[in-house]
């Protein structure tokens, strides 16, 4: 009895671990994204603002 107990102990342990760990691992890969995304959208307004700065120069 003292076994079954010992051993149902370890697998709900386990099972927690592991749904910490998916729990990590897509907060990890959802933050990359947005990261991709902020650089990509930094990027565009860099261009843009690079376009603007031309066509200024040229009114000038």
């Amino acid at each position: 009895m003292d076994y079954m107990i010992i051993g149902l102990v370890f697998v709900v342990s386990q099972a927690v671990v592991a749904i910490v760990y998916i729990t990590m691992n897509r907060r990890n890969v959802l933050a990359k994204q947005q990261q991709d995304q902020l650089g990509t959208q930094l990027a565009e307004i860099k261009n843009r603002m690079d376009s603007i700065e031309r066509v200024l120069k040229t009114v000038d």
